[in-house]
């Protein structure tokens, strides 16, 4: 849902619901002390969000919004029918970004409040900035924020769960440049990226548990060609190199 409530403010609320059904079944064997394992896994997660887009002319756009969501998970199996899970929690954010063009630069700061009802409060940030050199056909980009990944409720409350798991903590950044070729009928891209991780969330043996230990990082380079064919068609190919 869209509504313009006034010429320099856009109002924006969206609704989603997502119902996933996970099974694993893993068969005994002639070695396997244990013997089969089946678990069922059932999860549905009911969001809202709220946003506003204030248009402020030369000071270009600044959003700012609020999400809600409800979490719910149901778990069974037969290895250990007495730890069958049924558990719920809520998650609500709160953000802001500006936007704001000073003649051939770009920028975009923006903060983000993360609430979780188990975890509790986490602030991020995020810095994207992009600068168009227009006779040259160049635009030079870069970006930088936090994150946080929180434990799924299996992994708090399913077998092997530990509900005193701690959200996987994630700052990354990338640099790149587009560049437009034979009046813009060619487009090529190229991005470095790099994303460092902290607290990873892992699973130790069989029965578990889960929990936080280690840290990683993921590095690559992402390239894209597009071309365009005819009036409205274009041919696109890409590759990442991790």
């Amino acid at each position: 849902f869209t509504h313009w409530a006034a010429d320099w403010l856009e109002v924006v609320v969206r609704l989603s619901r997502l119902e996933t059904e996970r099974l694993n079944n893993d068969p005994a064997d002639a070695t396997d002390p244990f013997g089969p394992f089946n678990q069922h896994i059932l999860f549905d997660r009911s969001a809202a969000e709220a946003l506003a887009n204030l248009q402020l002319g030369a000071w270009g756009v600044v959003t700012v919004g609020a999400e809600y969501e409800v979490e719910e998970s149901e778990e069974s199996n037969n290895f250990a029918p007495g730890l069958a899970a049924d558990e719920d929690r809520y998650n609500r954010a709160y953000y802001a970004q500006w936007r704001v063009s000073i003649g051939d630069l770009l920028l975009m700061p923006g903060v983000r409040w993360e609430d979780n009802e188990y975890s509790g409060g986490d602030p991020n940030a995020r810095m994207a900035a992009a600068y168009v050199f227009r006779d040259a056909g160049t635009k030079l980009r870069a970006s930088w924020g936090t994150g946080i990944t929180e434990p799924r409720l299996d992994q708090l409350f399913g077998f092997g769960g530990d509900p005193e798991l701690q959200p996987e903590q994630s700052v990354s950044w990338d640099a790149g440049l587009d560049q437009w070729l034979f009046r813009d009928a060619l487009r090529f891209s190229v991005t470095y990226f790099e994303t460092r991780l902290e607290d990873l969330i892992l699973f130790q043996g069989f029965a578990g548990p889960y929990f936080n230990g280690g840290d990683g990082i993921t590095r690559g380079i992402e390239t894209e060609l597009e071309i365009q064919v005819l009036d409205h068609g274009v041919l696109g190919a890409s590759y990442t190199f991790l």
